[in-house]
């Protein structure tokens, strides 16, 4: 699990390729800058030195038989300098590729299978233009690529999740056996939160019958009324949850757990708001019951092992993350840039490059000199949501 002090250092790396990538991309004219300037340093902020030989192999020998000069993988990663085996490969692409990045899968398969094939360690494959990366293993069929990827990350938009999935797959602490694990879990939990948005918008008969079951709903009923329930039941399960299934507890990466409510359950957040000084927990206190005072009736509040937050007509417009170790506390807001000035020091833009919060506005808050600005903003977020003026 990540924790935000002691992985700051991983974040703020993964964090700053973000932002290298929007402030490159439009600059970039084929895959060798590709490499260059957005692959190489994402490498860098994973743990693997791309200038070091030892752990990244730069179009090395796949030693693929019959493949008319397509014999070089673009990127081999050894974890150690003590292996001697592969353990994961990339295929790069120039990002502006009239064709679509997963069409460059039937590259990446015979460098997998052909390594494979000599018994050799190799478990993991990429295919990546530098902005997204797409992680393919044999989790269908041993030896042979799968043909979907298990894991998509755009480091574009890029959320509190990602971090702990690529956290998994970095230098320091990749483990193969978990991430395999890891990886067919999430698999088949996506594939089973794409089914379930998918009956949601369209049920079909199967899901009905099913579900008639294990209510005993009567044959007398009409299915047009059991097709309403069900699109009630899920509207419940999207306003109260956020999503409707999630990886298992003990697997997931700083997930969020929205039906928190409770603040006797000890989530990690609240666990660090117990370490933050008594003046920094007044402060908060003192926030809290300013919100709820902006409509006691409908603001909804919620615990997350990343962030506390506040939201009315099932929206977000603040969160707090407790940061006891600076003795610092994290706020985003949902708020347009026109609306405010940025401070330094005070706050900052963060959308899409990813964060501790669901906000677009971040702001550090470290005294009490701070609160009527911070509940100004607060309120501000607040009238937005219900103006609907942010969307």
């Amino acid at each position: 699990m990540l924790d935000e002090d002691k992985d700051i250092n991983f974040i703020k790396s993964i964090k700053a390729v973000s932002r290298k990538i929007q402030n490159n991309k439009d600059l970039i004219e084929n895959e060798a800058q590709t490499r260059q300037n957005l692959i190489d340093p994402f490498l860098d902020a994973m743990g693997y030195d791309h200038t070091d030989l030892s752990i990244v192999k730069v179009e090395d020998k796949a030693d693929i038989p019959k493949l008319n000069g397509l014999k070089k993988v673009d990127y081999i990663i050894y974890p150690t300098k003590k292996d001697e085996e592969p353990t994961i490969l990339i295929e790069a692409k120039y990002h502006n590729s009239k064709e679509k990045l997963g069409n460059y899968l039937k590259q990446l398969k015979p460098y997998f299978e052909n390594i494979r094939s000599q018994e050799k360690r190799v478990e993991f494959g990429v295919l990546t233009d530098g902005i997204e990366y797409r992680f393919y293993s044999d989790l269908d069929k041993d030896n042979l690529l799968d043909n979907e990827p298990f894991m998509v990350i755009n480091l574009e938009k890029l959320t509190t999740k990602d971090f702990g999935y690529l956290k998994k797959f970095s230098r320091n602490y990749l483990n193969i056996e978990a991430a395999r694990a890891f990886a067919l879990e999430k698999k088949y939990t996506d594939k089973l939160l794409a089914y379930l948005k998918k009956e949601i918008k369209n049920t079909s008969d199967d899901f009905l019958e099913f579900f008639k079951t294990k209510i005993d709903f009567k044959k007398t009923h009409l299915d047009e009324l059991f097709n309403n329930i069900i699109k009630n039941v899920f509207s419940v399960f999207n306003e109260k949850h956020d999503i409707l299934v999630d990886i298992k507890k003990n697997n997931i990466e700083d997930g969020i757990d929205p039906g928190i409510k409770d603040n006797n359950i000890k989530t990690e957040n609240l666990k660090k708001f117990e370490k933050l000084n008594l003046d920094m927990k007044a402060i908060y206190k003192n926030l809290e019951s300013f919100i709820f005072a902006l409509n006691s009736n409908e603001i909804e509040k919620l615990e997350t092992n990343c962030y506390t937050g506040f939201r009315v007509q099932g929206r977000y417009f603040v969160d707090f993350s407790f940061r006891p170790r600076v003795n610092k506390i994290n706020i985003t807001i949902t708020a347009a840039l026109n609306q405010i000035t940025l401070k330094e020091g005070f706050t900052r833009y963060v959308k899409n490059i990813g964060k501790w919060g669901r906000g677009d506005i971040q702001i550090l808050c470290t005294s009490s000199l701070q609160m009527e600005e911070i509940k100004y903003l607060i309120r501000l977020s607040y009238n937005n949501i219900i103006s609907k003026k942010v969307h």
